[in-house]
């Protein structure tokens, strides 16, 4: 990552209720806002509620992410919130993990009760 245009995050801010000032910027400096160093494949994992951005680009190539995003399944299907799975890409994952993807956290744990009940290990 050239000088200067690299990730940044604000250290500890994830820790609280921290709300971000106003006036501050990826722009800051020590000791409020720290430039990760990276190469090429390097990744990072953080917590979404960890204060982060990146310094304005200003090479004369384009920067490359990717961005993968983990989240926990019970945010998945729950309040009618058309979750997964997406049914644009069904035919990407198999039958049952279909099935399962399309549970609700309740169902999910009945099933579990189920199987538990029958003497059958879910895992």
């Amino acid at each position: 990552m050239p000088k200067g245009t690299g990730f940044t995050v604000v250290p500890g801010s994830h820790k609280s209720a921290f709300k971000a000032p106003e006036s501050l910027t990826v722009n800051d400096h020590l000791p409020t806002v720290i430039s990760i160093p990276l190469s090429a494949g390097d990744c990072i994992v953080f917590a979404t509620n960890l204060l982060h951005n990146a310094k304005p680009w200003t090479e004369d190539y384009p920067r490359m992410n990717i961005f993968q995003r983990y989240q926990l399944s019970v945010y998945f299907n729950e309040s009618g919130k058309g979750g997964y799975p997406l049914e644009a890409y069904r035919d990407k994952i198999s039958e049952d993990l279909y099935e399962l993807e399309s549970m609700s956290k309740t169902e999910k744990i009945i099933v579990r009760r189920v199987l538990e009940k029958a003497g059958i290990s879910s895992y």
